[in-house]
């Protein structure tokens, strides 16, 4: 498992530390050429502007910080790795972003009340702010997309930031365009709309990583993708119990239960489960256990029960999938598990109305439903 996490991770961190380092060189050079022009032109929004990009830099650091510490091996108190510590970094953006929204918002105020005198906008300065939108737009649509191929929210996060500070870019060539056209300075008008916009880009930036830290359910692509893949084996009849945690971007641990053949011995099933966690692994999901459970195939009596079930849980919206039930010996009890919709929240109410329904179906017999984790 630890080879597993190493090696699927190794190329994608490299990746995000060499755009990471772009962003640095790129946000670094830009704030230089604002601050001087800002200065030499008298203008607030452009020298908050090259601050930003400074801290666009320092933020950009902080993601190569934490790539590299969450790329680090596993240890003996950290047997699943470091993953997690880039979610860390993305929140350090966050907290980045909204402090450089305050701060705009504060010398826009500040601004407007002491009647600052009007910036003496030149070519130089519009030429610069220009290369900035440029740069800006640029740099943010390659990171998110990146962010998206890798999955890394450290990525994409910056790229938004980026995207955002491009419409800093753009309110700050709409102020001089009129100052040159009318005389009149709004500059201070249009950096508090900015800082608005910068803080609501923040808030959406921390919720995003808030989630990630606390936990989100599993993609449900995944791991429908998983388990077409799993069942895709001959002998692989379903899967249930299927649970996969995160332990950081693209390290997903898991865990599921297989039914077989009852009459597999026991190399073939040691066969099977090897195959099963390779595929899984080339999935991006390191299965840790297979459970195994044994299934009378040739019991008719079982696959009409089995169509019932199905027939009659599928029909209760709350219900998204059925795992095959099992008779005990002596054929009183069938007992099987259903996983509920994440939105519902009945689940008790929900089992025990099938229940009745099955029971109209086969009276004689005790029926026992268990709910399944989907995570």
């Amino acid at each position: 498992m630890n080879s597993f996490i190493k090696t699927n991770n190794s190329d994608r961190n490299k990746t995000i530390i060499k755009y990471s380092v772009a962003g640095v060189i790129m946000n670094l050079g830009l704030a230089v050429f604002k601050i001087i022009a800002g200065k030499a032109v008298n203008s607030h929004a452009i020298l908050l502007d090259g601050i930003n990009s400074l801290a666009d830099s320092i933020s950009s650091m902080l993601t190569i910080v934490s790539t590299l510490v969450a790329g680090n091996k596993v240890d003996k108190e950290h047997p699943l790795g470091y993953g997690r510590l880039e979610y860390i970094g993305s929140m350090a953006v966050t907290v980045v972003v909204l402090y450089l929204g305050a701060i705009s918002m504060i010398g826009a105020v500040k601004g407007i009340i002491n009647h600052n005198p009007a910036p003496r906008f030149n070519t130089a300065a519009m030429i610069i702010m220009i290369i900035s939108l440029v740069c800006k737009i640029v740099y943010g649509a390659v990171m998110r997309r990146k962010g998206l191929l890798l999955d890394s929210a450290a990525m994409i996060m910056t790229g938004a930031d980026s995207i955002a500070d491009a419409m800093i870019s753009v309110g700050i060539i709409l102020t001089i365009i009129i100052y040159k056209a009318t005389g009149v300075s709004i500059e201070h008008y249009v950096c508090i709309v900015i800082s608005l916009a910068i803080i609501w880009t923040g808030i959406k930036m921390i919720r995003d990583c808030s989630d990630k830290i606390i936990g989100t359910r599993t993609d449900p692509e995944l791991k429908r993708e998983l388990i077409r893949t799993m069942v895709a084996n001959d002998e692989v009849l379903n899967v249930s119990n299927l649970v996969i945690h995160n332990y950081g971007e693209n390290v997903n641990i898991g865990s599921m239960v297989i039914d077989v053949d009852e009459d597999m011995r026991a190399g073939e099933l040691t066969r099977l489960s090897r195959r099963l966690t390779d595929q899984a692994a080339e999935m991006g999901v390191a299965i840790t256990s297979v459970g195994i459970n044994g299934v009378n195939t040739d019991d008719r009596d079982l696959e009409e029960i089995w169509d019932a079930v199905i027939e009659s849980a599928m029909k209760n919206e709350n219900i998204t999938r059925v795992n095959r039930p099992n008779i005990d010996g002596d054929g009183k009890k069938i007992s099987f598990s259903v996983v509920h919709d994440p939105e519902s929240t009945n689940h008790e109410e929900v089992k025990e109305e099938l229940a009745e329904e099955i029971k109209v179906l086969y009276p004689d017999m005790e029926i026992e439903i268990y709910s399944d984790i989907d995570m």
